[in-house]
């Protein structure tokens, strides 16, 4: 009974906020509005059958003598059969939790969350099947995936972070218990972890991110709040005579390490958008993702490595060319740049560079190929300089006449590295107070997720730059 009234109740909330859409909507719906308009549909349509469902049994269980009540359960928006909704993640072995996680995979495309598409999935699967390091655990990524792949989680963290967190069912209470219990990216004390299947800084971790120096550098999805590596230079290899001595060719090899740092956003909201609107939670991950991965691009190009920044590229590069006539771009500065990139780093070499830089270079051209460069430099880009690749990033210094100003980078993109911590946390603000210390009738939402970068081998980059007067 408590949960036929229970959907009664969801029902009437998801068609009263359907009819608002509705009526504040003329015409075709946004992209944004439907795809909330769909999730509401769709909540309606799965609702209505169960509640008939449970209805029809509550009739024959009242007309049973000894009926047993059915049994309440949270807000089913995903129903599930294979098993994993029942697994306790705290106690299950590691291959049942892996195996939990690839149905728990599979079945994504069927959730309120919308679809993930194959290239999720395939990111997915290779987050739990990475293993175990010093850096990174497969089971801890898989347990975390199950634990908030449950729909009493889903429902509890569409309703945490609507501020409806007292409207919780049990269930959905031991859902988010065993979920921060289980979680990469939150701690007991709070905080909802944003579910895996949705969460960027899993996407960032496979490459195909939208911004093409994220998909440059080497990233290293992590599990702890620091990367810790190891480097040395090639060993010196020595040509001796026969029964001679070898001579110490010994090698330093240097751990470095890579500290994340707390990106962070705030987004406040009015009580009335968090009341009408079905899709909110949902729309400000969104907002929150895309922000987030504007800010990652940003420090990956020139964050200054002064906590709480991390290490740019166009700051790692400790290693700078001057140009050869001062507040000038010139052909040859690409020649010296290049040839003071040593050979093992070169043959692998990137340029990275702001559009403004490229407009510069595209101008050294003539209507046809040089013989410095392998492509047309006039014509719509340029992909390639030296046969090496181009990447251009708004993030990077653009051109300017300026002492000591940052031009281009070139060097093995291997050798920069992101460290990515899985796990993005959201929490929510209940009250916004005004000047005086008095509600505003506004909430907040708090995004915080874990991120650092460096250049562990510096020696693999060259840094172009206006002399210094």
């Amino acid at each position: 009974m408590n949960r036929i009234l229970e959907l009664r109740s969801h029902i009437a909330y998801v068609e009263d906020c359907l009819a608002d859409v509705h009526s504040r909507n003329e015409g075709a719906l946004s992209e944004e509005v439907r795809t909330s308009w769909d999730a509401g549909v769709t909540f309606l349509d799965e609702a209505r059958a169960e509640l008939a469902d449970l209805e029809a049994r509550q009739k024959i269980a009242d007309a049973s003598v000894g009926a047993k009540s059915l049994r309440a359960s949270a807000p089913n928006f995903i129903p599930s059969n294979d098993g994993s909704a029942e697994l306790d993640t705290r106690s299950a072995s590691r291959t049942e939790v892996r195996e939990a996680a690839m149905r728990c995979i599979e079945r994504a495309d069927k959730t309120y969350l919308g679809s993930i598409g194959d290239e999720r999935s395939t990111m997915l699967e290779a987050a739990i099947s990475r293993g175990e390091t010093r850096n990174y655990s497969s089971d801890m990524v898989a347990r975390t995936l199950v634990a908030q792949a449950k729909p009493a989680y889903e429902s509890a963290f569409i309703k945490g972070i609507s501020n409806r967190s007292d409207e919780w069912t049990q269930e959905e209470r031991s859902a988010m218990a065993e979920a921060r219990a289980q979680s990469i990216g939150t701690t007991t004390e709070g905080g909802f972890g944003v579910p895996i299947i949705i969460d960027p800084t899993i996407m960032i971790t496979s490459g195909q991110s939208r911004n093409p120096l994220i998909n440059a550098v080497r990233v290293e999805a992590i599990t702890t709040s620091e990367w810790k590596g190891i480097t040395s230079p090639q060993a010196a290899w020595s040509m001796d005579a026969e029964s001679a001595e070898v001579s110490d060719d010994t090698i330093a090899i240097a751990q470095p390490s890579i500290l994340t740092e707390k990106p962070e956003a705030f987004i406040p909201y009015t009580i009335e958008v968090g009341m009408d609107y079905p899709g909110f939670a949902t729309e400000m991950g969104r907002v929150l993702s895309q922000g987030y991965t504007y800010l990652v691009a940003q420090q990956l190009a020139v964050g200054t490595g002064t906590s709480p920044q991390t290490t740019g590229l166009f700051v790692g590069a400790t290693t700078a060319v001057n140009v050869g006539a001062d507040n000038t771009l010139a052909p040859g500065d690409i020649d010296a740049i290049y040839a003071a990139t040593p050979e093992d780093f070169r043959a692998n070499g990137t340029w990275v560079m702001n559009v403004d830089v490229e407009n510069e270079i595209r101008a050294f051209g003539s209507g046809s190929a040089t013989s410095r460069f392998t492509v047309n430099q006039t014509e719509g880009g340029i992909t390639l300089l030296n046969g090496k690749p181009v990447v251009l990033t708004d993030h990077a210094p653009a051109w300017s006449a300026t002492d000591a100003q940052n031009i281009l980078v070139f060097g093995d993109m291997d050798n920069f590295i992101m460290a990515q911590r899985l796990g993005m946390t959201m929490d929510v603000i209940s009250h916004l107070m005004g000047a005086n210390r008095r509600p505003t009738g506004q909430r907040g939402l708090y995004g915080y997720a874990r991120f650092g970068a460096g250049v562990p081998v510096v020696n693999a980059f060259r840094r172009l730059k206006n002399i210094t007067t």
